[in-house]
């Protein structure tokens, strides 16, 4: 009851002082209304961001899905994170992105990268050119402002790239400038990575290009420092017969193959129907069988029992 008593008492004494200075009562209740209002609209504020920043993130691996499940290839998702919409694939929200954009031109690269890396042994001049898709989307993303991990992995990305793009490069001067901007881009990984793993790796490989890729080979001269620039110049000798060909099947029509599994509705398969008489049997080469002996086509007369009666009626059947 106390605490009741001096509840009240605080109240009406609130109460005398705000009514007693009218400016004072404004102000207290203006503080009252814009405290609540501000908390409100701010965290309307924050949360609206935090939707646009998981819609960007939601595209991006939606369009990723597209492409590595091979419905999709990086030219649509080149159009759809930098130009515009792709079909039913809206994509607002990713190409108005800051992080989600970046890294979604990384994963181009890195794709492109891959398949320039498969192609080397297969097309170089298709090689070339996928290795130069994968640059265009590192360069974009050195021109950006990113940083940390996404930026290492881009440097590391480029770093390859101009790398296994020595191995298309047979003329001097563009190997001589695919091979300065390799080892300036290691160099400056090195310097900048903060990943132990990022950083060992591109310590690496600017070794390896120190010791196989410094001279332009020559014909008639092979050494390890030119090796890059030999590979460059190699041409792959046409790939052999296959010592092992397959077996060829028979000639004639084939016999078709019974169905694996049972229809709608079937508990078995149902039979393969056919007609016998449109597989005939093949035809035996004349000489393949040797002809029998006419001496062994029949059996000894003496061998086989004779069908007359024996003598002093012991054929005969018993009579009455």
């Amino acid at each position: 009851m106390k605490i009741i008593t001096l509840l009240f008492e605080s109240v009406s004494n609130l109460v005398r002082w705000l009514t007693a200075n009218p400016s004072r009562m404004i102000v207290v209740l203006g503080f009252s209304v814009a405290l609540p209002l501000g908390l409100i609209l701010g965290s309307m504020i924050f949360s609206g961001n935090e939707s646009t920043q998981g819609a960007a993130w939601r595209e991006y691996f939606q369009a990723r899905e597209e492409v590595i499940s091979g419905r999709q290839d990086i030219d649509w998702l080149k159009s759809l994170v930098l130009y515009q919409p792709q079909g039913d694939f809206n994509g607002n929200a990713l190409r108005e992105s800051t992080e989600p954009k970046l890294w979604a031109l990384q994963f181009c690269g890195d794709t492109e990268l891959s398949e320039g890396a498969r192609l080397i042994y297969v097309n170089r001049d298709d090689a070339a050119e996928r290795l130069g898709s994968a640059l265009e989307f590192y360069e974009l993303i050195e021109e950006s402002d990113a940083d940390g991990v996404l930026m290492e992995r881009c440097l590391l990305g480029k770093a390859h790239s101009l790398e296994i793009l020595l191995s298309c490069s047979s003329r001097e001067r563009d190997f001589t400038t695919i091979y300065e901007d390799a080892i300036s881009t290691l160099r400056h990984l090195s310097t900048v990575a903060t990943n132990s793993a990022i950083k060992d790796a591109a310590t690496q490989r600017h070794e390896v290009l120190l010791k196989y890729g410094t001279d332009h080979w020559e014909e008639g001269r092979i050494a390890s420092a030119d090796f890059y620039s030999w590979l460059a110049n190699f041409t792959p000798p046409e790939p052999p017969l296959n010592p092992f060909p397959t077996n060829p099947l028979p000639p004639g029509p084939m016999i078709p193959s019974p169905t694996p599994f049972p229809g709608e509705g079937e508990l078995l398969p149902p039979p393969v129907l056919f007609n016998p008489a449109d597989f005939p049997l093949p035809e035996v080469p004349p000489g393949l069988i040797e002809e029998l002996d006419p001496g062994i086509e029949g059996d000894d007369p003496a061998d086989t029992p004779s069908s007359q009666p024996e003598e002093n009626g012991a054929g005969d059947p018993q009579t009455p």
